[in-house]
């Protein structure tokens, strides 16, 4: 394994350091606010108290279950979820890197790359939160890894078995690990013999063959857990009763917008030439073109699902991207001509990320591309998605702390409240720290493991 050594190991230690301390640095100002972490809290709470299999449902247990035990190490419902998400998000470095020197050998690309996804802002925002999509980001990259390993003449099947494990692991907390599975058996089947193919895609199947088995009993349907997704999109939010132009403009760009405010656009503009140069002039390898497959299918999955109103437009989700793209910062590096001078762009875009996540909703779209319909788009999406890239999530003013010491002045432990839905936000960090049971009307029901 190369990245067990010198200098190698040393770039990754110091990538998973600064990660873990800088988040712990802004770990006293983060407050656990999204809807979504409240509600998986309480589900691993409830987990916690009386342990037991979850057989099926709306979310993938396996997050609960790593809840649970960060609760049990770390006592209090947020500090050990969040704990979890702030080592996952360090430690997928290590992967990321892995990945980039096993198919590129390039340091310097598995450096930035590494950094890139480490300090990007939806990594950070969701990784001081207990969501769930930067612990499933991990075991994403640590199958990407695993698979990287070995060659074509010296197969491990051993590798194999652990790569499906990962992957497995990760469909197991969200349900784009799913799809993935697909996209790298087809990696591993071009790359591979079948046999090797067979042994990865055993192991990967194994929670969603389970799964899929668990929920047909119980609900009637294979596909129970993917289906409910649409059920609340398009029945209970209504998605698609009023779909304008403008609204399908911001589909269209919605992701590919989210990729360069998280990796800056300095950065996703020298990918996207530098890979489309690399391909035009057959620059990459048979094994380094096969590997864009995953990346390929799953930003068409994401583009088409998000068209249609299945997919909601969360800079969150683009973990997936961050981790199927960013291992191809090398490609940037390719060739030597103005070497000296993309280093630099890059680097500059490395120390932009964080800085431009305060402009972002302070550019008037409308005034520079007019007030059509991609102006309006990208105006709308700039205001109303513009929180997933504030870093450090926090409630703003003061009157929902307010609200929250006026409830637990007045309540005790084991008493009940049913709290009027006033943002999702509001609605539930009070859900969270009220000393009552509490339950929000009119919010989101909190999926039930069974």
């Amino acid at each position: 394994m190369k990245i067990l050594q010198q200098p190698y190991k040393r770039d990754v230690l110091l990538i998973v350091l600064a990660g873990i301390i800088a988040r712990l640095i802004a770990l006293p100002w983060a407050q656990t606010v999204h809807a979504d972490a409240v509600s998986r809290v309480h589900i691993a709470y409830e987990w916690l108290l009386d342990p037991y299999y979850i057989k099926e449902g709306y979310w993938g247990p396996l997050h609960h279950y790593l809840n649970g035990l960060f609760m049990l190490i770390f006592p209090g419902k947020v500090t050990g979820p969040v704990v979890l998400n702030i080592l996952c998000a360090s430690l997928t470095a290590i992967p990321l890197y892995g990945f980039a020197i096993n198919v590129f050998n390039s340091r310097k690309g598995a450096l930035l790359a590494s950094l890139l996804y480490v300090f990007s802002p939806i990594v950070w925002w969701t990784s001081l939160q207990p969501l769930s999509e930067v612990s499933y980001g991990f075991f994403l990259a640590l199958s990407l890894y695993a698979l990287s390993e070995g060659t074509r003449d010296k197969p491990e099947y051993r590798t194999a078995m652990f790569a499906g494990f990962f992957l497995t692991c990760a469909a197991a907390i969200r349900y784009e690990a799913w799809v993935i599975i697909a996209a790298f058996t087809l990696v591993v089947f071009l790359q591979r013999s079948w046999r090797y193919t067979l042994a990865f895609w055993s192991f990967a199947m194994l929670f969603p063959a389970a799964w899929m088995i668990g929920n047909h009993f119980e609900y009637g349907d294979f596909l129970y857990s993917v289906n409910q997704n649409d059920v609340w999109n398009m029945g209970k939010e209504g998605i698609n009763d009023d779909v304008s132009a403008v609204e399908r403009m911001k589909r269209v760009l919605f992701f590919p917008w989210s990729f360069g405010s998280n990796v800056s656009p300095i950065v996703a503009g020298l990918l996207a030439v530098a890979l489309i140069r690399a391909v035009i002039k057959k620059r990459l390898s048979k094994d380094q073109l096969i590997w864009l497959i995953p990346f390929v299918v799953m930003a068409a999955v994401f583009q088409k699902k998000a068209w249609d109103g299945s997919l909601m437009l969360h800079h969150r989700f683009l973990v997936t991207w961050l981790i199927l793209l960013l291992p191809f910062v090398p490609v940037i590096f390719m060739g030597t001509k103005w070497l000296r001078f993309r280093t630099v762009l890059m680097v500059l875009g490395l120390i932009s990320v964080i800085p431009m996540t305060f402009l972002w909703n302070k550019v008037h779209y409308t005034k520079r591309l007019g007030e059509g319909v991609l102006g309006q788009a990208m105006e709308e999406l700039a205001m109303g998605y513009y929180r997933e890239l504030q870093i450090i999530p926090r409630i703003e003013g003061t009157d929902t702390e307010d609200l929250l010491r006026a409830i637990n002045g007045a309540g005790v432990p084991g008493d009940g409240l049913m709290l009027d839905f006033f943002g999702w936000d509001r609605s539930y960090y009070v859900a969270l720290h009220a000393l009552p049971n509490t339950i929000v009307m009119y919010g989101a029901p909190c999926p039930t493991p069974s």
